[in-house]
């Protein structure tokens, strides 16, 4: 789900749950009821209002540079780190296990040759 996908249903919802009508909600949020439709119909908006919006409800944007693909990855390697990632979470040994047999599953679909 992309970030105007997520901020449209988030929009939605939250209007629709307290009842409010797009006007109401776009005084709430500080904007046109024009610009919540955009919003809502995942249309562009400026950089500042999505700021703006994103402030008021409680949400933080943030733009950080991609981390470069690396070569020779692979999805046993993902796992793995995956899993040693798991050693610093609260979970139990039997979620543990049972995150680890669900990740050996989808390795093995992966691997698999069409």
């Amino acid at each position: 789900m992309n970030i105007s996908e997520y901020l449209s249903k988030r929009l939605k919802s939250y209007r629709e749950e307290k009842k409010l009508s797009q006007s109401a909600y776009a005084q709430e949020l500080g904007v046109a009821k024009a610009t919540l439709q955009k919003l809502e119909e995942e249309r562009s908006v400026s950089s500042q209002t999505l700021q703006h919006v994103v402030d008021q409800i409680g949400m933080e944007l943030s733009i950080r540079p991609r981390e470069p693909r690396k070569e020779g990855v692979t999805v046993s390697a993902l796992i793995e780190e995956f899993l040693e990632g798991l050693n610093d979470c609260a979970i139990s040994d039997s979620k543990r296990k049972g995150v680890e047999t669900a990740l050996r599953g989808i390795e093995a679909l992966l691997e698999e040759k069409d």
